[in-house]
């Protein structure tokens, strides 16, 4: 049926001018390979350790390195884990997304050396003659040389009606040949295809966006910007307004500015949608970037065309109605050489050569006339027995359709005519084309079986992740929010800094991390309702107010209390750790047996590790005279809290509503 191009090594390239060959030879005309689906290892390492906060932390690690403070250099060791981990993480999902990305990676058929070869795409070169059949999807800009196809180029202009293809058309590189069969020579490689550019233009005009990292975002601007000037101003009011040794100085103020940083909020983020990214690829669906994950999980309505989507796309012949009560002919004779010398084969011709065969019986074909959607009909002509031409009744006949077929019609069912003439029939004029923008290279989530019954694990993993950062992001910012105003009250009284980096440490390790940590693989898939920053803040507000009033009340009038001597860092800190607490148990409401556990062992944890290790933590042994003074404490700082949170509800909303804040217990 097609020509056998001869593309030898020495033979001149068909199609080519003498300066297009020439040029292809000293530049190689590779088709250069495609974007990188996921990043490359080296770019993954440096955004996990090359962040802002690790550099704070290393500062603060060399501070009190320089003064000796061993004890209080546990957090940098707990930071390089976190790191390594968050590496491993998203280097797990690298290697899965990059596995099914090399299985399903498309070939090309080009004819090399007098035969047809299967190359990757990238292989191709200008000038190139590939042979495309239906289910083939066009690797490259490509003119049609011989043949003839039907192209769906939906994946490029959103248009589901195929597009017919002749000698002289041009194939573009995304659309895939939904019937017929062609040679073509590839006439744009690269950069240049159609499908690149459509690409580059849909992610310049559509920009990856993610509120969790633009959130994440602000948090880190807002922190760098305070960091600097109040750690300056916490170490000269320590070493030189209050006359403190350097050792106390600079672990003081490496306490303050520990505080200041939600560090394991970041990692928790990128290690939760990393898992997401991970579990999709095992169900075969391509997230292009991590916080791809997050867009869907906003989705309320999905609007989706049938054909093809929700259903299988395939068909079959149920029932054949003769119309001509004497055929000249058997109709199964008739269909049979038709379909054997057709040279289509899209879904409806593959059911018609399921249910009649495609013998020919021994019938040469005179002429062809391809099917079109736009002509919906096809024939073939044959010297002995006429024309036969398969069809959609509205094309072949004017008479009206018996009542029986148009309650198939109306019941969805597709009704085709068969006839038979003795004319010959001609095609119709040239086709009509569209164009649209949309490219599944742009997409940040690919389908890579077409399933659409993955759509629900995409959206609720994207749920679980933002509604699951959502709930315990308030745990971190209480920390973040309350170290930054005690520092300030601190550095206007004149009073030293309560906490030193340890006994920070030991609150991040219990209140913060592990139980997070935990409850960010819990199933979550409610409707996204408030803004993810101004919910977490207004959260975790209420919390750090009562621990600044705890604070300032021991510390400016911790005698009046009678707490025995030397016992106040160790009541005060028992406070902050239970005002922490409650903060934990407001996200692990509603309650459920892994939250009532996740609680239970973080509260009891935190304490039991303060009052076995007060020594490690440079805290002064637990007497029981104190015990009655900071449970008091305690509860006056809870009631203060709950106060502080019902004075929030009745101010205005930060940019959320009333309705979308109470959505969460205990906000």
């Amino acid at each position: 049926m097609f020509h056998n191009y001869n593309m030898g090594p020495n033979s001149p390239i068909h199609g080519l001018t003498e300066a297009e060959v020439r040029r292809l030879r000293e530049t190689g005309g590779g088709n250069a390979p495609p974007p990188p689906i996921t990043k490359p290892t080296g770019q993954i390492i440096r955004e996990h350790v090359c962040t802002l906060f690790n550099l704070f932390n290393v500062l603060i690690a060399l501070a009190l390195a320089a003064v000796g403070a061993w004890t209080n250099l546990l957090f940098i060791f707990i930071i390089a884990l976190n790191t390594l981990i968050g590496i491993a993480q998203e280097l797990h999902a690298k290697r899965l997304v990059e596995r099914i990305a090399v299985l399903t990676a498309p070939k090309a058929r080009a004819l090399r050396d007098g035969e047809t070869r299967a190359l990757p795409v990238e292989e191709l070169v200008l000038g190139d003659v590939i042979v495309l059949e239906r289910g083939a999807q066009v690797p490259a800009d490509a003119l049609v040389l011989e043949g003839g196809v039907e192209t769906d180029e939906s994946l490029l202009t959103g248009e589901s009606t195929p597009v017919g293809k002749g000698p002289g058309d041009e194939l573009l590189s995304g659309s895939a040949v939904v019937s017929g069969a062609c040679v073509a020579r590839v006439v744009r490689v690269g950069a240049d295809n159609y499908a690149a550019r459509l690409t580059q233009e849909a992610k310049a005009a559509a920009p990856d966006h993610s509120e969790l990292m633009t959130s994440m975002g602000k948090v880190t601007r807002f922190t760098a910007f305070l960091i600097p000037p109040l750690g300056a101003l916490l170490f000269v009011q320590a070493y030189l307004w209050r006359g403190a040794p350097l050792f106390d100085a600079v672990t003081a103020t490496a306490a303050g500015l520990l505080g200041m940083l939600p560090k394991g909020l970041v990692l928790l983020i990128t290690v939760s949608l990393a898992v997401g990214v991970a579990k999709l690829a095992k169900s075969r669906v391509l997230v292009q970037n991590l916080f791809s994950l997050e867009s869907l999980a906003h989705v309320d309505v999905l609007c989706l065309d049938k054909t093809g989507t929700l259903t299988q796309g395939k068909m079959r012949v149920e029932r054949v109605v003769p119309l001509d009560s004497r055929p000249p002919r058997p109709l199964e004779g008739l269909m049979g050489a038709f379909l054997a010398n057709s040279g289509d084969n899209n879904a409806t011709f593959q059911a018609l050569r399921d249910y009649f065969g495609a013998e020919d019986g021994g019938w040469k074909p005179l002429s062809k006339v391809p099917f079109s959607s736009q002509r919906k009909w096809s024939a073939v002509t044959f010297p002995e027995l006429g024309t036969v031409v398969v069809g959609a009744p509205e094309r072949m006949t004017g008479a009206a359709l018996p009542e029986e077929l148009q309650a198939d019609i109306q019941a969805g069912r597709r009704v085709l005519y068969a006839a038979l003439t003795s004319q010959p029939v001609r095609p119709d004029g040239p086709l009509p084309e569209t164009r649209a923008l949309a490219a599944r290279q742009a997409a940040q989530v690919v389908l890579l079986d077409s399933d659409f019954t993955a759509l629900p694990s995409i959206l609720l993993e994207g749920r679980r992740v933002v509604n699951n950062m959502t709930r315990v992001a308030g745990v971190f910012f209480v920390k973040t929010i309350y170290s930054a105003l005690l520092s300030l009250l601190c550095v206007l009284t004149n009073l030293p800094f309560p906490l030193i980096p340890i006994q920070v440490t030991l609150i991040d390790l219990f209140i913060e991390a592990y139980p997070a940590f935990f409850q960010s693989f819990v199933p979550d898939g409610r409707k996204l309702t408030a803004r993810f920053l101004p919910f977490v803040l207004r959260r975790a507000l209420p919390n750090a107010i009562a621990i600044l009033l705890s604070s300032a009340a021991l510390l400016l009038g911790g005698e009046a209390l009678g707490l025995p001597t030397g016992q106040l860092p160790l009541a005060l800190y028992l406070v902050i750790g239970a005002v922490e607490a409650e903060a934990l148990l407001k996200s692990c409401l509603p309650m459920t047996p892994l939250r009532r556990f996740l609680f239970v062992t973080a509260s009891a944890g935190f304490f039991c590790a303060a009052v076995l290790f007060h020594a490690v933590l440079s805290l002064p042994p637990l007497l029981p005279e104190t015990v009655p003074a900071v449970l008091l404490l305690s509860a006056l700082s809870i009631l203060a809290e709950r106060l502080c949170a019902w004075g929030l509800r009745h101010l205005p909303r930060l940019g959320d509503g009333e309705a979308e804040y109470l959505k969460f217990p205990c906000a």
